[in-house]
């Protein structure tokens, strides 16, 4: 047996530690890691330093990676988001249709598709590329990935546009897969009956999300795979794996490439993993993008052919060709979404869904391998690629810097009788609240209660950053043990910078190492007596601000509408019967009165009835423009 030399595997594994390191320098541009992969690997590569040649072994790792970078683009895949809505009035008309997120989701995919397709009839007939078919779908694709942590960086997420936006980018990706797998069975093997087998991979997949639902019925099957689902079994990952090989080895004797097997896998796992431990899918993103993904890219630069493309200025002009159409076919697209929203986010959303970079290079790299393009239109696709995913969300963020921060959220750890109450309240007074729990049977019962609950240890600092905490998030421990709530209360300040937690306390003696750490604390017993001596001092006080039975209702609201900043409370129409108590203004309390105006930042304390209150928090939260 010759000896296999491990120094390429080596270089790339340490290109792949140290790279995340200088992409997170670049935080506010918003780079992908993925970019600098490639970029790295363009400089190691045959075209740079030539210090890595593509081996045998090489090439499986990276073929893998590829493999498994479709599975993780399918786990992407929200089925809620395929389920359409009852139109409006239940009258189908044009516009009704335009404005609910599926039909709006396909009709713009359609309408990229056609004009893809317009774009590059023109690059045949000018004799730039050879295959209309594979160009019209890569100017179809977008990026799932880079689209989802951009929405979540900046708030947009849980939104109305932000559930758009991903569902046109989920949507375009899932039927440009289809597409592609289809497109390269026929040039490889043309027409043939034989296509036709490739809907066994779609019966598999409801065969085996049918297995699933039988097996989740017996509850001796359930207790095993949780019983073994940690430490050295780790039996749902050995699971995913074999479901996504055998959906893989199934695509290719179906003459179907990895892309749709793969895909599919992802997909079917997201479904019958939906409300399931989040502790898989971080496994799972651990094993993809900490080893065998950025192998995959990184070899995308090494195999970067730049002699190719600047052998002729007709490939050099191919570069700026296709920057321009990316972003033409998605401009024009996205004026669907004016039916539902402003101009504004309407061309935001455009630029965002330019963004291209997995499925563009995974596409273009099958198609290199396959013959179906040159390695000259091959090196400009990655460079379109590297363009539109590092200007596309600079601009997105650029277009939309009205925005003053993401949406807070309200993290509440521990789903006991305490913490589903306190869900349950903040819920109905239109917070967003997230619930962390790690006993399975708390969580279902979150669950059935229609609260968002998150499967995990909150004092692992790994399940906390997949929760996607954020500095201005609000974090509430209602578990009873005190050292837990101690040990996440400092992993949320000095990790992830939560300035405002709230921790219930058992033992007094704790209270002192919060108030070292500013933090506010809840003692059941001692509050409890403390409501008694406001029932007998402040009974008609203590009524509006604590008891379920009266009419009124008092929030505090952070001003984030830029419409009310400046504006004196006499030019301000307050909904209902809603009144401004205070104003909390840094670190000074405003008693107001017609003339005191607000800025962003304020904190208003608004009483009156629960309805009225909440519409005053869309007055003075709502985007501007909507």
């Amino acid at each position: 047996m010759e000896p296999i030399s491990f120094f390429p595997l080596l270089l790339i594994t340490l290109l792949a530690f140290l790279i995340p390191l200088v992409t997170a320098a670049f935080r506010k541009l918003l780079v992908p890691a993925m970019v600098g992969e490639i970029l790295c690997g363009m400089v190691i590569g045959t075209s740079g330093l030539d210090l890595i040649r593509e081996g045998p072994w090489l090439s499986f790792l990276s073929h893998f990676g590829f493999a498994y970078l479709m599975f993780l683009s399918g786990l992407e895949l929200d089925f809620d988001l395929f389920r359409p809505r009852k139109i409006n009035g239940h009258r189908w008309t044009l516009r009704a249709c335009l404005s609910e997120p599926l039909y709006q989701s396909l009709a713009v995919f359609i309408l990229r598709l056609c004009l893809a397709t317009l774009l590059s009839i023109g690059l045949w007939r000018a004799g730039l590329i050879q295959q209309v078919w594979l160009m019209a779908l890569i100017l179809s694709t977008t990026s799932v990935g880079v689209v989802l942590m951009i929405l979540k960086e900046q708030g947009y997420l849980e939104r109305d546009y932000g559930q758009v936006i991903l569902s046109c980018s989920v949507i375009a990706d899932l039927i440009t897969v289809i597409l592609l797998t289809m497109g390269f069975i026929v040039y490889t093997a043309g027409w043939d009956p034989k296509l036709l087998l490739v809907g066994l991979l779609f019966l598999a997949v409801l065969f085996a999300d049918r297995l699933n639902d039988y097996l989740q019925d017996k509850p001796g099957v359930r207790k095993v795979f949780i019983d073994l689902a940690h430490a050295t079994s780790q039996i749902r990952v050995r699971g995913v794996f074999a479901l996504m090989l055998a959906f893989v080895v199934l695509a290719q004797s179906l003459g179907a490439e990895v892309i749709l097997g793969s895909f599919l896998a992802g997909a079917l796992v997201s479904k019958i993993s939906r409300g399931e431990s989040p502790n898989l899918r971080l496994k799972l993103d651990a094993i993809g993008y900490g080893f065998f993904i950025p192998i995959f890219f990184i070899m995308v630069g090494v195999n970067f052919d730049l002699a190719a493309l600047t052998a002729s200025a007709t490939s050099v002009i191919m570069v700026p060709v296709l920057i321009v159409m990316a972003y033409a076919v998605n401009f024009l697209s996205a004026l669907i979404l004016r039916f539902r929203f402003p101009w504004r986010e309407t061309l935001a959303a455009g630029v965002l869904l330019s963004t291209r970079l997995s499925l563009i290079v995974a596409a273009a790299a099958v198609g290199l391998e396959m013959g179906a393009i040159s390695p000259a239109l091959n090196s400009a696709i990655i460079i379109m690629a590297l363009v539109t995913c590092v200007a596309s969300p600079m601009l997105f963020s650029h277009m939309m810097k009205t925005e003053v921060r993401p949406t807070r959220y309200i993290q509440i750890v521990g789903a006991d009788s305490v913490g589903l109450d306190l869900a349950r309240r903040l819920r109905e007074r239109g917070l967003s609240i997230v619930l962390l729990e790690k006993d399975r049977a708390s969580c279902l019962r979150a669950q059935d209660a229609g609260l968002k609950v998150l499967y995990g240890d909150g004092t692992d600092p790994d399940f906390l950053a997949m929760t996607g905490i954020y500095a201005e998030d609000i974090l509430i421990l209602t578990t009873t043990r005190d050292e837990t709530n101690l040990k996440i209360a400092r992993l949320a300040r000095d990790i992830f910078r939560v300035e405002r937690i709230i921790a219930r306390i058992n033992d007094p003696g704790f209270a002192r190492r919060y108030r070292e750490m500013d933090i506010r604390t809840v003692n059941f017993s001692r509050q409890g007596c403390l409501a008694m001596e406001n029932l007998v001092l402040r009974p008609n006080l203590f009524d509006v601000l604590v008891q379920e039975a009266t009419a009124n209702e008092v929030q505090e609201i952070l001003i984030t509408s830029t419409a009310c900043s400046g504006k004196s409370l006499q030019e301000i129409r307050l909904p209902g019967n809603s009144l401004i108590l205070f104003i909390k203004r840094g670190g000074d309390t405003i008693i107001p009165h017609g003339r005191t105006r607000l800025y962003l930042e304020d904190i208003v304390a608004v009483c009156g009835d629960l309805e009225s209150v909440l519409h005053a928090r869309k007055t003075f939260q709502i985007e501007e423009g909507r």
